[in-house]
C-alpha cells in the first residue's frame, strides 16, 4: 500500500491506492493515515 505517497498531485496523477478509492470526498491531507 503506497501510503507514504499521500500527495494530492500523485493522488490526481496516478489513483493507484487500493485504499483509497476514486470516490472519496475526503482529501489526502485530511486523513492522517
Amino acid at each position: 500500500m503506497p501510503r507514504i505517497h499521500r500527495n494530492p498531485a500523485d493522488k490526481s496523477d496516478q489513483p493507484v491506492e487500493p485504499d483509497v478509492p476514486a470516490p472519496a470526498p475526503e482529501p489526502a491531507d485530511a486523513p492522517p493515515y
